[in-house]
């Protein structure tokens, strides 16, 4: 089985769209902002993820950025988590990265022998590496994923959402995705269009807010749409990998993430580089099952002791 993956690298060493890297820490994940995707979320758009050890790599000319260089890595699979067996998966892996493009704290260059689970995405993105110690973890969250309950279809659009931890900071942050349950594309509008991601939050003590958590002064005169297919599924967070209320007071709340549209003139990607060609924006609002969050009270300095973080299973 291939897996095609493209490479490169930007001067400041942060992976631009389309990268095929993966982090030096292993626990670490690839993020779509300043912070790491959490693992949920990695392995819910993972195509594969199999236990094996790299037993090849052979050098590849093609699709290699400035500054990078790529190889086409076989790995003997053990066992398939997700995905369809087989006795050998490909994809492309970073082999090295020339100064300055090489921050060494970050990237992390593959070679023959190493060994875990492999997390490797649909298309694009980074493939990535995780201890085989986290195997238990790894199986409740893939059956955690397939027994999620989703929100009532609207105009062809689902809701999920789920409270997870994070290796980051004390507190629990929420992930929220979509996916297409008709049986034609979507034009879905990308997570930071003004307006579109929602956050409705409640608690025991009479607090009901709705917030913007992509706010605009005006409506942007250009609005942007991603294809989502059928069965697709895509995460929508403004700004980050995740959605982070971290800036409430402590205390226990009940959040419902939403996206709303009322606007119909989008744009998309059109078939060649550059061209953006006028596409219908999915319309409507659609509401994720509510999450329960618990904002942990602030540790006391000095205090070194891990905070307890709370989760909801999906």
């Amino acid at each position: 089985m291939l897996k095609m993956n493209t490479c490169s690298l930007t001067p400041t060493g942060r992976g631009v769209i389309g990268l095929a890297l993966v982090l030096l820490i292993g626990v670490q994940r690839a993020a779509a902002g300043p912070v790491p995707m959490p693992l949920t979320a990695d392995l819910d758009l993972a195509s594969d993820v199999v236990v094996g050890k790299i037993t090849q790599i052979t050098p590849v000319e093609e699709n290699v950025g400035p500054g990078s260089h790529c190889g086409r890595a076989t790995v003997e699979v053990e066992e398939t988590l997700k995905g369809q067996p087989a006795k050998t998966i490909q994809f492309i892996v970073l082999t090295g990265a020339d100064p300055p493009y090489r921050p060494a704290e970050i990237i992390r260059q593959h070679k023959v022998g190493e060994r875990g689970i492999w997390v490797i995405p649909h298309q694009y993105g980074r493939n990535e590496l995780i201890a085989e110690s986290r195997k238990d973890e790894i199986n409740k969250i893939l059956a955690e994923l397939k027994d999620r309950k989703w929100s009532e279809p609207v105009n062809g659009l689902r809701a999920w959402a789920a409270v997870v931890p994070v290796d980051y900071g004390p507190d629990p942050v929420i992930i929220f995705a979509v996916t297409n349950a008709s049986y034609a594309d979507l034009w879905v509008p990308y997570e930071s269009e003004n307006e579109f991601v929602r956050a409705n939050i409640r608690n025991r003590n009479g607090l009901d807010v709705n917030i913007l958590l992509k706010e605009g002064h005006s409506p942007s005169t250009r609005f942007f749409c991603r294809k989502l297919s059928p069965g697709q599924i895509c995460y929508l967070h403004p700004g980050y990998s995740s959605i982070g209320l971290g800036f409430l007071a402590p205390g226990k709340y009940s959040v419902v993430i939403s996206c709303k549209n009322e606007r119909a003139d989008g744009e998309a990607a059109g078939p060649a580089a550059g061209l953006m060609v006028p596409v219908v924006a999915w319309q409507g609002e659609v509401c994720a099952p509510a999450v329960e969050l618990e904002i942990q009270p602030a540790k006391p300095p000095g205090d070194t002791s891990q905070p307890r973080i709370p989760t909801t299973a999906p």
